[in-house]
């Protein structure tokens, strides 16, 4: 969609033939567009819809692609450090554990 595709919006209410209240509200209406509220509330409505407002020709050969760096890995390396020193730290805690309860039945044995 290009940008002056944008710009021909209709405003449209409809009245039941003869109403009185149509000259009062086409009045209304042209003020709002001649002071651009119209316009504004429209492109406040539409404001993250940027990407359709560019050129076909801007999308076509858009891709950003770019070899991996080391900083894209940072977070799975992270994750792995944190992994093996949880499992680093259970083995130790079992492996005193382990120990204690040995020296415990070594001095009951022994008394």
């Amino acid at each position: 969609m290009s940008e002056s595709l944008i710009g021909m919006v209709q405003i449209s209410f409809m009245f039941p033939e003869g109403s009185p209240l149509k000259k009062e509200i086409n009045h209304v209406v042209r003020r709002l567009k001649q002071f651009g509220i119209l316009d504004y509330e429209y492109r406040k409505q539409i404001a993250n819809a940027t990407e359709c407002l560019k050129p076909i020709s801007a999308q076509i050969g858009g891709n950003d692609l770019r070899p991996l760096d080391l900083g894209d890995f940072y977070g799975v390396f992270m994750l792995y450090g944190a992994g093996l020193f949880l499992a680093f730290l259970v083995f130790m805690t079992e492996v005193v554990a382990s120990h204690t309860e040995k020296s415990k039945r070594k001095n009951e044995t022994t008394e």
